[in-house]
């Protein structure tokens, strides 16, 4: 706040134009209410900047201030380290999971357990190598007694379906799209890890 002597100054310098005139009651009374706050006296603008640099240094050093953290005094840095290291152990069980084929599930059974099923049934590779065959629409016909037992197999399992448009003919269904999707991507990542 200006201090009186520097208010003295200026009615000198500039006449009793800077004084207010029209609400000295209210003047007062503003003045009061900021004395009760933390406050400075000045003469000058320069005395302002050094005020408020002195102020602010010394509020750095007060120690019961809280709001700024400083370096020395963080808290709780063993359960932050801890936090971190779950949420990475979680982050790897989750990526993980995505690579072997999470919980993908294809009429029931995850990914991994219906591989399992059709491995078991020498059938897999078989839907694999057909499967492009068996998306063009016109269907593919068993060509040999182990095509159709794997044809039924795999029909057995809702992977490929009869065309409908094509006598003895199969066509692949959309759980034997996501199945054949989801082999070929995941030997695509197996490939790219290697």
């Amino acid at each position: 706040m200006i201090n009186d002597a520097a208010i003295e100054g200026r009615v000198r310098a500039e006449g009793r134009s800077v004084l207010e005139t029209e609400n000295p009651q209210r003047l007062r009374e503003f003045r009061a209410t900021v004395l009760k706050k933390m406050s400075k006296f000045w003469d000058d603008t320069k005395d302002i900047k050094i005020a408020v640099t002195e102020t602010l240094s010394h509020f750095t050093r007060r120690e019961e201030l809280i709001g700024w953290v400083r370096a020395t005094a963080q808290s709780d840095l063993p359960a932050i380290a801890d936090e971190i290291a779950r949420l990475s152990k979680e982050n790897a069980q989750l990526r993980n999971q995505l690579m072997t084929g999470g919980e993908d599930k294809i009429n029931g059974p995850t990914f991994l357990d219906f591989k399992a099923i059709l491995d078991s049934k020498n059938v897999t590779t078989f839907l694999i190598e057909k499967a492009k065959a068996l998306t063009r629409g016109y269907g593919v016909k068993a060509d040999n007694v182990e095509s159709q037992r794997a044809f039924e197999e795999l029909s057995l399992h809702g992977l490929i379906a009869p065309n409908p448009g094509k006598a003895e003919a199969f066509q692949i269904t959309e759980s034997g799209r996501a199945f054949v999707n989801k082999y070929e991507a995941l030997t695509l990542a197996s490939k790219k890890a290697s």
